[in-house]
């Protein structure tokens, strides 16, 4: 009898994962577009076509309250946002600033996240430590964004565009350029690898902010993950992941 009634658990216990796995099928996709070598935004999971980070996280449990289930496709961080303005995804995540060229045709939720942005050198740079020490220096940049804004305000400094900030680190790290400014958090990322020979200098140059891409033609997707976010935001559950993966 002990035998069949454990058999007979166990199958209860199997029909209730089963009905769960199909509940969770069955819900309509929310396509995702991310760039999958984001580190600490996205990165790659334990398994094939697995992705974890902050963005991910974040976009599975928006998709979750608003009754999705979130799928992603990954494309490098440059073209994502080229391929939100056709709408070739529902929605796009990967550290995007939020106050993108109107041009873009792309409509960001509210922010979820907000950054100090910092000055990176070569670790032999004895000359620039601070903002004031960028006059006459090339300083890297991704284009369109906040820290963009913020060199083109300082007397003398040269502004070196790039289509993103690892092309900037780049060529910070092989001398094209003498500084990037970015944040806090990818200045890190770049400069706590020993291999680079790079370090943060000086006071923050102001900050950013990041948000959700949208396709433009779903305004009621946008109200939906904006009311995700703000659940999240109410219950804690944005701050404690913002502390998983922010150190």
């Amino acid at each position: 009898m002990k035998t069949i009634n454990r058999v007979l658990a166990g199958m209860v216990i199997a029909a209730a994962i089963l009905a769960a796995c199909n509940s969770r099928s069955s819900l309509p996709k929310l396509f995702v577009g991310i760039d999958a070598s984001f580190s600490p935004f996205v990165t790659i999971g334990a398994g094939k076509n697995e992705f974890t980070g902050l963005d991910v996280e974040l976009m599975k449990a928006i998709a979750s309250k608003a009754g999705y289930r979130a799928v992603f496709g990954t494309e490098s961080r440059n073209m994502l946002l080229p391929g939100m303005v056709m709408c070739r995804y529902d929605a796009a995540v990967s550290a995007f600033p939020i106050n993108r060229p109107p041009e873009e045709q792309i409509q960001f939720s509210d922010p979820y996240l907000t950054e100090d942005l910092v000055l990176v050198v070569q670790k032999s740079n004895i000359t620039i430590n601070s903002p004031a020490g960028l006059a006459g220096a090339t300083v890297g940049v991704e284009n369109g964004s906040p820290a963009a804004s913020e060199v083109a305000k300082i007397p003398g400094a040269q502004l070196v565009d790039f289509n993103s900030t690892d092309q900037a680190f780049r060529n910070l790290i092989f001398g094209n350029v003498e500084a990037v400014v970015t944040s806090r958090t990818l200045a890190l990322e770049y400069a706590n690898i020993p291999a680079n020979h790079l370090k943060i200098v000086g006071d923050k140059l102001g900050s950013e902010s990041y948000a959700i891409a949208v396709c433009q033609a779903k305004p009621e997707l946008l109200a939906k993950i904006n009311a995700g976010l703000a659940a999240m935001k109410n219950d804690g559950t944005l701050n404690k992941l913002i502390k998983k993966w922010i150190k």
